[in-house]
């Protein structure tokens, strides 16, 4: 009697459960990728030159980069943690949250601390042929949102470990809240107050800080699978930091090279040779602009394909977890139609 196979049904995640876990975390991107573009926006109504919004779309290019630096700890982190949970080993879940928020906040700070200390350098480095008026303002934009870098990686890496535990609906919330805040600041700051593209970085500075202690204090609450306190007793752990690092070197390396590359294209545009006198006699760069305006335009387009694959660092990793190669195949393929449909 010839035997009927049939197929096994896995559910680690449903289809419902998948789409609340990407829903919230591509409408989170799309909130947080627009901070910079809404600087941009508004403080473009106060220079009809476009030197102040060609300043802050020449710094996010950088700040995007050195971001990607440290939000791949956060990836490594967010891994290895999922592969514990999906395994039910909560106490090495624990331990690898903890030394990716340490790692993370470690190097997002070092790196602001770079950032500040070489600011004129780093911006002549990229962009030695734009006007001294949008080179003065780039300085001022660069200072004060490099501060924000630590805020950034204490945000993006509780985020993560709370996208773990499929909450990504809260932090969703506070990127919205945040969101919000920076509009509101921005109009305040520019055109209430007159500070420019300062009043602009100012008010992302504040609207980076808000949800990145809302996300600390959510994820210290007993009430989470993974409670995550800081200031509790600690120590590196060589196996544990070598897993994460195993995984975030690589992630970073790819990540960096990609937005390199957009960045040297922005260095190009921002050449010398593209200035053009206005009706004024004043040089504008107007090429400049666009590309500034087009890139911030692609980069929420591909907010959906980038969504899917923070949910997939989640959904894999548990499936990984399992040490069932069949569920791994399983939701692999899941994730891979899903990303092809949208």
């Amino acid at each position: 009697m010839q035997t009927v196979k049939t197929k096994k049904k896995y559910s680690l995640f449903t289809g419902r459960q998948l789409l609340w876990l990407i829903a919230p975390i591509v409408i989170e991107n799309i909130f947080s990728t627009s901070l910079g573009m809404f600087d941009g926006i508004m403080v473009s109504s106060i220079d009809t030159l476009g030197h102040a919004s060609n300043a802050v779309g020449n710094v996010d290019y950088i700040n995007n980069l050195v971001i990607q630096l440290f939000s791949a700890f956060a990836t490594g982190g967010t891994i290895i943690t999922s592969q514990y949970l999906g395994g039910n080993n909560l106490e090495d879940a624990k331990k690898s949250a903890k030394h990716m928020l340490v790692i993370v906040l470690f190097f997002s700070t070092a790196i602001a601390a770079v950032c500040l200390a070489l600011n004129p350098f780093i911006l002549q480095l990229f962009y030695p042929d734009v006007e001294s008026d949008v080179m003065e303002l780039q300085r001022t934009y660069f200072y004060i949102t490099a501060a924000s870098f630590p805020l950034i990686g204490i945000f993006n890496g509780s985020a993560a470990l709370l996208r773990a535990q499929r909450k990504s609906m809260v932090t969703m919330t506070s990127a919205g809240i945040s969101c919000v805040v920076n509009i509101g600041l921005n109009a305040a700051f520019i055109w209430g107050f007159k500070m420019g593209v300062a009043g602009a970085a100012l008010a992302t500075l504040i609207a980076r800080a808000i949800p990145a202690v809302y996300m600390r204090v959510l994820l210290m609450s007993d009430k989470n699978l993974l409670s995550v306190k800081l200031f509790t007793k600690f120590r590196f752990e060589g196996r544990m930091v070598r897993r994460i690092l195993f995984i975030a070197i690589p992630s970073g390396i790819e990540s960096c090279l990609f937005q390199l590359g957009k960045l040297m294209t922005n260095t190009f545009v921002n050449a010398g040779c593209y200035l053009q006198l206005d009706a004024s006699g004043k040089y504008v760069n107007y090429e400049a602009n666009a590309n500034t305006i087009a890139n911030s335009l692609n980069n929420i387009a591909s907010m959906v394909g980038g969504g899917i694959g923070t949910a997939s660092l989640t959904v894999i990793g548990q499936a990984v977890g399992t040490g069932d190669e069949g569920c791994v195949r399983y939701y692999i393929k899941r994730m891979f139609a899903i990303s092809f449909i949208a």
